[in-house]
């Protein structure tokens, strides 16, 4: 699912990613990816986008977008478990509002409650099965390994996998180069 908040920088930060994964070659535009300007936001989503990051960037009201784009960020990565082919995967944000997003990202999740999904009250319930909240667990620890900031979750009881916020992840570990079914939201900052 692809998020964006007003700069247009975001969309030449998303085709840089998907040059470097090889999806994109020369010359080639990026597919349904809209860019909004003026604080606007518009959210594309389609099962072709699968791994597509939410992009984050600054803008003349960034504390509102900023806000906005954390609310859409934790609900996109962590409804339905983080189990849907739409889900967000990664972020990709602006380092001029990073610390902000992650702290309003943070706070978000936090008030998350897991549980058994049939209890209306509860936000979160379980993964498939335990083995996958263990590989969750698995790639989330190594992104830790290659120099990513744990902020949040992690901490898996059976196959309840709790909403985890990863900030300063590095763009080349499986956490963020695999499609991980999880409610997991990896920052990944940006220039």
């Amino acid at each position: 699912m692809l998020r964006f908040t007003c700069s247009g920088r975001a969309g030449r930060v998303c085709y840089y990613e998907r040059r470097q994964r090889g999806q994109v070659g020369r010359g080639q535009g990026i597919g349904i990816i809209v860019v909004v300007h003026n604080g606007f936001l518009t959210t594309c989503s389609g099962e072709y986008l699968l791994v597509e990051p939410s992009v984050n960037a600054a803008s003349a009201n960034w504390p509102e977008s900023t806000s906005l784009s954390a609310e859409l960020a934790v609900l996109g990565a962590t409804k339905n478990s983080g189990q849907r082919c739409t889900a967000v995967k990664r972020i990709l944000c602006v380092e001029a509002v990073a610390d902000q997003f992650a702290e309003q990202v943070l706070k978000r999740a936090k008030k998350l409650k897991c549980g058994d999904p049939m209890d209306p009250s509860v936000d979160i319930g379980t993964v498939i099965h335990e083995d996958a909240a263990k590989e969750i667990e698995r790639r989330v620890e190594a992104a830790v390994q290659d120099g990513a900031r744990l902020l949040h979750g992690n901490n898996p009881e059976g196959a309840f996998y709790p909403p985890t916020v990863v900030d300063h992840v590095p763009y080349t570990c499986e956490l963020i180069l695999q499609e991980t079914f999880g409610p997991v939201i990896p920052i990944v900052r940006t220039p």
